[in-house]
This record gives structure tokens, C-alpha cells and sequence, in this order.
């Protein structure tokens, strides 16, 4: 579903909605007891429809649930497209993984009526909204009959209003990682509500870590067979540089396709480097602009040609990754390859891909980051200087430190 009608439905109908829950709620509050659980919850279920990314950022939280309780079922909600984010991390049961398809409002209602009967029936002790860019999953959350149900909540920010239907509301963070904010989730559970923004537990070290993603041998011959396909010149010897032109649903985080020509042809000036072009189907055209401009044999185009367990081996088995700040910066943070990300309208203090192989690129002009919770990821900037700043021989200069190059 396109994004900015859904950001009307999502103002127009969630806003009248969490309202009148809000109420309902309260009211509810002043003549029931709220019934607490007291003992170790055993069901879990994670809420992330839309986020790609934050799925591979809450794995922390989710490995924490797991010693903490380590006889509790893990659970996640996720949209259909992006459910292969969940499953790459082998830490939920494929079974335990719900989605909601989002072709159009209509099929997304209808999924969101199905799967809430469902997870009314799961009877889940926890529910954690780890969203704050819709309230479809704050709806949802309060919907599911848990007894805890934490989320975020902006207390005296500017924000999203999602109402009051949460047991332990959060404060969201602009000034730290989101994988800490995940973290702190479960982390509150020992009280039996929370309705104040304070965090007294401290992250301890070694919690803030992904797991490694091994590809097969066999998966690995396959993604050989592809580029032998494409060029029988190839050698295992040569150097693979991704590179991932498109910014997704979000074109104002993208970098200016003639600097990934500028950066093409001055990588390419190195006879053993060849650069693989990925993306999704509807980012076909771009990668062919950019390929027709660089007119070399070494170019390589899968755009639109790899499932997501495909795109990781892919990562495996190249040495550098250059994209923007988007969906697969994280996925390639499951795997060994080196990474350069480039952010701009989104704020690498949040939202930086985790681990040390990746190095974030970011210019700090004084209007960037302008994509933020507070304004539901919509901008009115229609000219990304933040991205145009980034200039192809600061990203040359990494890419061929990481590639161990000189640069000269």
C-alpha cells in the first residue's frame, strides 16, 4: 500500500479510534480491577508491521526474553513482505509468526480483523508495540486481551497521539540506538504498570548483539552460477562491490544516481573489481540507468532477481556493500560483508545498522535528520542536500580502504 494514503487512513481513522479505546479504557479502569499477572509470563508476541530494519533491532530484546524466561514462546507480528526478517534470525518458531499483507486498506483490514481473533485466542501474557510510526499496532496491542501490553507513549513530547491503552508506557528516545530502546521493553516487566518515562536498569555488555547468518556451500555455488551466467570472465579472485541504489518506499533517503555512476567508474578503474547491482523488481530501472551510463562487462545486475535468502548468501559471498540507509544495511549486519551506509533524512544515532563492519557516512547538515517520530517519516523537503553532500571520493576513500586498495 503506498505510504502517503496510508498515513491519511492511518491520521483520519486510527486518531477517532485510540480516542474512543482510550475512553472505553478508562472507564473500564474505574469499575473492573485490572487483573495483573504476577507470575513469569510465558507467552510473548512482538508487534513491527512495517519496519524491515527494526525486526533485525529488536533481536537483542528478544534474546534477553529468552534467558530471562527460558521456557517462553516467542512470538511476531509482522506485514507478509517483510517476514523474512523475523525468520533470518532463527530465534522465533516459524509457526509463531503472523502477518498481515498490506496490498491495499481493504485486504489490510480484513487480515488485521482475522489475525486479532487469533491473538485473542493465543492468550498472550505480554504484547510489546515496538511501532511509532502508525496506531494500527497500538490498536492492536490494546485488542489483545494481554495483561501487559508495553509500547511507546510521548508523555510531554510532540508525537504521535496513540492514545492511553498501554500498561507500561515508554518514552521514545531521539538521542539513542533504537536496539537499547528495544531492549529496555522487556526490562520493565518486573512492575506490574508503568505511566512514567523514567529507565533506572543500565544496558550491560554484550546484550546489544545479532547472530551470524552461515550460508551453504551449495546456496554459495548457486550465487557463482549467477554471475558466471552474466560474465564467464569472472574469477573467484575478483573483488564484489554491491551496490544498492534504491531508498525503498522512502526516495528522499536515496543518494543521486550519478554519484553512484561517478563511484561505478572509479571503482571499475580497478580491472579486478566487478559490482553487483540489487534491489527489488520496481528498481529495475534505475539499476539499468546506472549500468547503460558505466557501459562495463564488469557490471553485474540481479535487481529483482534474488529472494531475501538469496540477498543474504549474496552478502556472503561479496566483500563490500554500498547503500543507503534502508532494509538490507541491516540484513547485511547477519553476515560478514563490509558495509558502507549513507544516511541523510534518517538519524544514524537511531538508526544505524549494528556491528563493526559497517561504516555510516553522514553529512549532519543542520536540517538532517528531518524523517522522525515526531512527523510520522514525512518531510516536506523535496531537495535531500543531506544526501547530495556525501560526495563519491569521501565514499571512494572508504570503500577502497575497506577493500584494501590504495585509493591514489
Amino acid at each position: 500500500m503506498n505510504i502517503t494514503p496510508a498515513r491519511r487512513i492511518d491520521y483520519w481513522i486510527g486518531i477517532p479510534i485510540c480516542f474512543i479505546l482510550s475512553i472505553y479504557n478508562k472507564i473500564n479502569s474505574l469499575f473492573w480491577k485490572k487483573e495483573v499477572l504476577l507470575e513469569e509470563p510465558k507467552k510473548f508476541l512482538f508487534i513491527e508491521l512495517s519496519e524491515m530494519g527494526s525486526a533485525i533491532l529488536a533481536y537483542p530484546a528478544m534474546r534477553y526474553i529468552k534467558n530471562k524466561y527460558p521456557e517462553s514462546e516467542i512470538s511476531f507480528l509482522i506485514f507478509e513482505k517483510n517476514r523474512p526478517s523475523v525468520d533470518i534470525l532463527g530465534i522465533i518458531d516459524a509457526e509463531n509468526v503472523y502477518t498481515i499483507r498490506d496490498d491495499s486498506f481493504l485486504v489490510l483490514f480484513q487480515d488485521a480483523i482475522k489475525i486479532l481473533s487469533k491473538i485473542r485466542g493465543e492468550k498472550f501474557d505480554v504484547v510489546f508495540d515496538l511501532e511509532f510510526f502508525t496506531r494500527i499496532t497500538s490498536i492492536l496491542t490494546f485488542l489483545s486481551n494481554a495483561k501487559k501490553k508495553v509500547g511507546f507513549f510521548k508523555y510531554k513530547m510532540e508525537g504521535l497521539y496513540r492514545g492511553r491503552l498501554l500498561t507500561h508506557e515508554l518514552q521514545f528516545n531521539w538521542s539513542q540506538h533504537i536496539s537499547k530502546t528495544f531492549l529496555s521493553f522487556p526490562k520493565v516487566l518486573k512492575d506490574p504498570e508503568k505511566h512514567s518515562p523514567e529507565i533506572a536498569e543500565i544496558e550491560k555488555e554484550g546484550e546489544i548483539k545479532l547472530p551470524i547468518h552461515s550460508s551453504t556451500e551449495e546456496n554459495l555455488n548457486n550465487i557463482w552460477r549467477k554471475f558466471k551466467a552474466r560474465n564467464m570472465s569472472v574469477s573467484r579472485s575478483n573483488r564484489f562491490i554491491i551496490m544498492a541504489p534504491s531508498a525503498g518506499e522512502l526516495p528522499i533517503r536515496g543518494w543521486p544516481s550519478e554519484n553512484y555512476i561517478k563511484l561505478g567508474q572509479r571503482l571499475l578503474q580497478d580491472e579486478n573489481n566487478f559490482i553487483i547491482f540489487t534491489g527489488t523488481k520496481k528498481d529495475k530501472e534505475v539499476s539499468k540507468l546506472i549500468i547503460e551510463e558505466l557501459e562495463n562487462s564488469r557490471c553485474i545486475d540481479l535487481t529483482g532477481e534474488t529472494n531475501f535468502t538469496e540477498l543474504v548468501d549474496l552478502f556472503n559471498f561479496c566483500d563490500l556493500l554500498i547503500v543507503c540507509d534502508s532494509g538490507p544495511a541491516h540484513f547485511a549486519t547477519l553476515t560478514n560483508i563490509q558495509s558502507i551506509v549513507l544516511f541523510g533524512p534518517g538519524s544514524p544515532k537511531i538508526w544505524s545498522p549494528l556491528g563493526d563492519r559497517t561504516t555510516i557516512v553522514y553529512a549532519g547538515l543542520p536540517c538532517s535528520p528531518c524523517l522522525t517520530a515526531f512527523n510520522h517519516r514525512n518531510t516536506k523537503c523535496e531537495n535531500n542536500l543531506c544526501m547530495q553532500s556525501i560526495t563519491v571520493e569521501e565514499v571512494f576513500r572508504i570503500a577502497c580502504k575497506k577493500i584494501n586498495r590504495d585509493p591514489s
